[in-house]
């Protein structure tokens, strides 16, 4: 300040946009990749590949891929993408956040830490995300990460990916 003048105050905002998803976070075992080539050889053998060589890799997979790897193991989940890591990261700034996303929903915008600076486009204008009811489907990425080289085998299923949200279009 000069000459004694306060500061100006002033809320920061920022816009997020593509993508904010739900990571599935797992410690990688040999029989994860066992029980994932029995249902999916072709992607059981690219987790090995990944993992032999030391390249992480990412790779779409379907919505029955999708259904199979939300039943059949245990996941730590976070925010995942980078807008929604950016918007995690910034809401714990104090930073309100107007989230784009493909599509999201209460599961997604649970796992936020601050969901109260996490805006997201509804019927009548942006809204808290802890507020949202949205029963939109949430893009998913499972991240497989070996724990001897921490390499990271990542399987993305975006139900729509790349789709402009008409709503967020509209209230931005």
């Amino acid at each position: 300040t000069a000459a004694g003048n306060t500061p100006m105050e002033f809320q920061a905002k920022a816009i997020f946009a593509f993508n904010a998803n739900i990571a599935h976070l797992r410690a990688a075992e040999g029989s994860d990749v066992e029980k994932i080539d029995r249902a999916f050889p072709k992607i059981a053998s690219q987790i090995s590949e990944s993992f032999a060589w030391g390249m992480q890799r990412e790779v779409q997979i379907n919505a029955h891929e999708c259904e199979f790897f939300l039943t059949n193991f245990k996941y730590d989940n976070i925010v995942g993408g980078q807008a929604g890591n950016a918007a995690e990261q910034a809401s714990a700034l104090g930073v309100e956040c107007y989230l784009h996303t493909n599509f999201a929903n209460e599961k997604l915008f649970s796992l936020f830490s601050h969901p109260e600076k996490i805006m997201v486009a509804g019927p009548r204008g942006f809204m808290p995300a802890g507020s949202s009811q949205s029963s939109a489907a949430s893009a998913h990425h499972f991240v497989f990460e070996n724990k001897e080289n921490r390499t990271r085998f990542i399987a993305s299923y975006d139900p729509f990916p790349l789709h402009p949200d008409s709503s967020f279009c509209g209230e931005v």
